[in-house]
């Protein structure tokens, strides 16, 4: 039970919030969209190879945020949302992107992400130029290999206006209903 800082030689340096663990291994993101892994399967987060590095390129855009949902590791974009699973790659990374497993919508602050049981809810954000929706901020769901909007034009225009300084998000569930709380 003794907590120590992660020391390895090859362990980034510049990461993005967000840590996950898969069958045994643990992964981190950079701000590049660079997803590091630790020594496949052994369960030893001190351990990171050079080799071990996969990247969320599907779209030029910044990382944000690296999360977990069901058996895959979901790198949160600036503009995008890609999702990758255990390929369980015997050399370089462990993970491969799914197949169709990119959203065109992105993530506008980490502090907006929130975790229940199976899925994960964040304050969503798209460009427009590249899309046939609106630009602008909004309340998704993943569901699946997909999203749902869950939030109002009512509430995605206080979300628009918003300098997000202090952003914070929690899923509460009371009752058998699940809330998503948002802090701006």
């Amino acid at each position: 039970n003794v907590v120590a800082a992660i020391a390895g030689a090859n362990f980034p340096t510049s990461m993005v919030p967000g840590l996950v663990y898969l069958d045994g291994t643990f992964y981190v993101m950079e701000s590049d969209g660079s997803i590091w892994n630790s020594t496949g399967a052994a369960d030893d987060p001190t351990v990171w190879p050079t080799d071990g590095l996969i990247t969320a390129e599907f779209e030029p855009d910044e990382g944000v945020a690296l999360n977990k949902a069901l058996n895959y590791v979901v790198a949160f974009g600036k503009w995008t949302v890609q999702l990758f699973w255990d390929a369980a790659n015997p050399t370089g990374s462990p993970l491969l992107p799914v197949n169709n497993g990119v959203l065109l919508i992105g993530c506008a602050h980490a502090g907006s992400i929130a975790q229940t049981e199976s899925t994960l809810i964040w304050m969503a954000q798209r460009k427009g130029s590249v899309s046939t929706f609106q630009k602008g901020r909004f309340i998704a769901i993943l569901v699946g290999l997909s999203y749902t909007e869950i939030s109002t034009p009512s509430v995605n225009r206080i979300l628009d206006e918003d300098a997000l300084t202090n952003t914070y998000a929690v899923v509460l569930e009371i009752a058998g209903h699940s809330w998503y709380l948002l802090s701006l």
